[in-house]
């Protein structure tokens, strides 16, 4: 037996095509309504041409806008066109890191300027903020002539290095490389340029820490340069660029998510040769970014992770500095290099450094600060024991470890009631901390 459709299914059917087919012609109509209310004469420019949309034909910018990819309506799309504008201009399409980079971007918020005239002043340290450049400087600047003559001047024409810093000085003034010919330095220390214009924290920012003391280094960076990922070792620090120097900065806050990721890549990444962010760039978290110039210096707090990428080249002074309030930060990040396998060599000028600030606060004739500071240093020890454990050599360090101990017991002698080890103190705290932890 053969079955048909009913007239009636039919034209229930009909009517229902005919209804939605109706629906969607208002539609269209609604839409036709609203694009013509949007459209431009014929041949004029994209209005987000600044950011660098190549567009001069324009008919329709409700479309347009649509597809456009530099739509800037806040900072971080400002941000991105900027990036893309960079990235097309120098044709540099397919470099794995800067894909990476530059797509997670989208996604990053933008690190607040903080100024005596908005928002709360001073800022918080807790926090990163892009502040004046003017502020950490006590003098004018240096020039960028002056610079570069004086950073090469303190080069001997014999060293090793003379070579390299013609190199990169060049490739800072002339800008022609390509982005594999790419070469910097880091970490310069020329005198006269750090005692003629001498580069300090501004007070309202220094004050925020009891004792905080560092060192300023400059690094040279062409265009095109990436300083990966990395975290200064639990070290606080601000740095600003100077003259031309346009860089790109990412960074990532110390949550326990972010540091396990970082530590876990950083020295497998070493070994292979292979750049960290390519690894971990879109596996970090809750990001943050600014496009920052001479105008601008950048602060982060302790335990932060960061990467620069030069959109122009020049040259960044920066300094890094730690406090008694950064101790457990700086802490963890020798317990995390170490636990990784990095080596003790590599540390020692780190470790030295910690030595210093944990000396500063064992000096200090408050029982609670000696005592939280003595669980650090335990912390330490047994972090290099578990190294050498592995075979790696930490003698010379273990005799500075030592010898701290015992300038602070000659002192100080602070009368503490109960050892981090867990026994109770008779006595100055000091005579018994060499007696039974050295």
């Amino acid at each position: 037996m053969v079955y048909h459709a009913s007239s009636t299914a039919k034209t229930t059917t009909a009517n229902r095509v005919t209804d939605l087919r109706l629906v969607r012609k208002k539609q269209l109509r609604v839409a036709a309504d609203i694009v013509a209310t949007y459209i431009d004469p014929p041949g004029k420019d994209c209005r987000w041409k600044e950011y660098g949309c190549p567009v001069t034909t324009v008919v329709d910018q409700a479309t347009h806008d649509y597809f456009c990819d530099f739509v800037c309506d806040n900072d971080t799309d400002q941000c991105w066109a900027q990036i893309r504008q960079f990235e097309q201009t120098n044709g540099i399409y397919g470099d794995g890191y800067w894909n990476i980079f530059a797509s997670a971007a989208r996604t990053f918020t933008k690190i607040p300027i903080a100024s005596p005239t908005s928002g709360v002043w001073p800022p918080s340290k807790n926090a990163p903020f892009i502040f004046d450049s003017a502020d950490p400087w006590t003098t004018t600047p240096p020039t960028a002539p002056d610079l570069y003559k004086y950073v090469m001047s303190e080069i001997p024409p014999s060293s090793p290095q003379y070579a390299n810093s013609v190199k990169v000085l060049g490739q800072i003034q002339h800008s022609t490389h390509r982005p594999n010919e790419v070469e910097y330095i880091v970490s310069l220390a020329p005198p006269y340029i750090l005692s003629t214009y001498p580069f300090r924290l501004p007070h309202w920012l220094s004050s925020q820490w009891t004792d905080a003391e560092g060192a300023v280094l400059m690094d040279a960076t062409p265009k095109f340069s990436c300083m990966d990922i990395h975290c200064d070792r639990g070290l606080s620090t601000v740095s600003a660029a100077l003259d031309k120097m346009v860089n790109l900065w990412l960074i990532w806050p110390p949550t326990e998510h972010n540091k396990t990721i970082f530590y876990a890549a950083r020295e497998e990444c070493a070994r292979m040769g292979t750049r960290i962010v390519e690894r971990i760039g879109t596996q970090l978290t809750d990001g943050a970014m600014f496009i920052a110039d001479h105008t601008h210096a950048l602060y982060l707090p302790s335990g932060y992770l960061s990467l620069f990428y030069s959109l122009s080249g020049g040259i960044t002074t920066g300094m890094s500095f730690s406090g008694r309030e950064d101790l457990p930060s700086f802490v963890e990040c020798v317990e995390r290099e170490l636990k990784e396998g990095t080596d003790v060599e590599d540390l020692k000028s780190t470790i030295r450094y910690l030595l210093s600030t944990m000396e500063r606060s064992l000096m200090v004739r408050d029982p609670a600060v000696v005592y939280s500071t003595a669980c650090l240093w335990m912390r330490v020890m047994k972090a290099m024991q578990n190294a050498a454990a592995r075979g790696l050599d930490w003698t010379g360090m273990k005799r500075g470890i030592h010898q701290l101990l015992i300038r602070c017991r000659a002192g100080n002698e602070l009368v503490v009631t109960k050892c981090p080890c867990g026994m109770l103190v008779k006595g100055p705290f000091f005579v018994h901390f060499v007696k039974h932890r050295l």
